[in-house]
């Protein structure tokens, strides 16, 4: 049985996989720029993910950094066109959850619940619960008054 070709064999050959490979190099030293650039407190919620055309494209974990990072749209395409000796002219920014933060745990299936709520809020959940009529909405109140006890 033959074994296996190493990934960077495979890679060497295939010059799709090259031009690939030196794009992602290419962003990742783009993003690094991006993140030499921002405040580190900051910098943390934000990765530099695509560049096409002169437009640069950043993704940011929640609407609050994202419209901080609009602001300094100007100022990043600068810092960008003069590391880069290209133009760059515009900044797109997208709110993506999860950007910035690492998967630390794939295999877990069950989230936890960081809303933490008083005790007297999933009582009176569950009396509103009591009260409703329509038996979807009154499933959803017990179950979300569960989640709080």
């Amino acid at each position: 049985m033959k074994k296996p070709d190493r990934i960077d064999a495979v890679c060497k050959k295939n010059n799709y996989l090259q031009g690939l490979i030196k794009r992602a190099q290419w962003l990742n030293s783009l993003n690094i720029i991006l993140q030499q650039a921002l405040p580190t407190s900051f910098s943390a919620h934000c990765r530099l993910v695509n560049v096409h055309d002169d437009v640069l494209v950043v993704h940011t974990d929640n609407a609050s950094h994202a419209s901080l990072l609009r602001f300094q749209a100007k100022t990043l395409c600068k810092t960008f066109s003069d590391q880069c000796n290209t133009q760059f002219n515009k900044l797109e920014v997208k709110v993506r959850p999860m950007a910035g933060r690492e998967y630390t745990d794939t295999n877990s299936s069950k989230r936890t619940n960081s809303l933490k709520l008083p005790a007297q809020a999933a009582d009176t959940l569950k009396i509103t619960a009591a009260s409703v009529d329509d038996d979807n909405l009154k499933q959803a109140l017990n179950k979300l008054a569960n989640q709080f006890k």
